[in-house]
């Protein structure tokens, strides 16, 4: 079971424990499978470099393919996906085309 380590944290987190991750400025909400939230003072880019298999969708929104539930589209270039704790996280349009030829 793969584990991500952070140094203000006394205990690493398992990955595929993360639904997704939501960046405000230089602080970053880890939302995790057991409905519990994560406030860490550390970017989104960073944790983009930390954990590979996870998507950028959005340049607020990082995702654990693991956990979509479902993909929605209302029109073209227009996603959102349904993760597995409920969110629901919309995709950038210029995103579009790239998240979904990596989902396919």
């Amino acid at each position: 079971m793969p584990l991500l380590e952070l140094l203000n944290l006394s205990d690493p987190i398992v990955i595929n424990s993360i639904v997704c991750a939501k960046g405000y400025d230089n602080y970053t909400w880890l939302h995790c499978t057991n409905q519990s939230k994560l406030l860490l003072a550390t970017t989104l880019k960073k944790f983009e470099t930390q954990l590979p298999s996870f998507i950028r969708v959005h340049k607020s929104s990082l995702i654990n393919p693991t956990h979509i539930v479902q993909i929605k589209t209302d029109r073209p270039r227009h996603l959102v996906i349904l993760m597995s704790n409920g969110m629901v996280i919309p995709v950038a349009r210029r995103r579009a085309e790239h998240v979904r030829q990596l989902l396919d």
